[in-house]
């Protein structure tokens, strides 16, 4: 059997949060090891949950998604972090992408 991919949600609107955690984590090849409302909140969590992916807001209070994106990185190199965002702003997409974002 295959290794599941590992997800970690970053998402502030808590219905949007339980539907993705829901929907992935019935979804065969995925596990959903946490879900946070905040990066400010999933910090010092997400070292220890070691995702293959993490789905983020862009908007979020506290630390925005955009912002975030460098620290990931720089403490997960190999996971890919995709953007959740209901907004079609392309200077935020491009920012995204130039951050280190796999996919908005």
């Amino acid at each position: 059997m295959a290794a599941k991919i590992k997800i970690v949600i970053i998402e502030d609107d808590t219905i949007l949060r339980e539907g993705y955690a829901l929907l992935i984590g019935k979804t065969p090849g995925f596990e959903v090891l946490n879900s946070y409302n905040s990066y400010d909140e999933a910090y010092y969590r997400i070292l220890n949950d070691r995702p293959d992916v993490i789905l983020m807001d862009i908007q979020m209070p506290g630390t925005n998604g955009l912002d975030a994106i460098p620290e990931i990185k720089a403490m997960l190199p190999d996971c890919r972090v995709v953007m959740l965002t209901v907004y079609e702003f392309e200077d935020s997409i491009v920012k995204a992408f130039a951050n280190g974002a796999s996919g908005s």
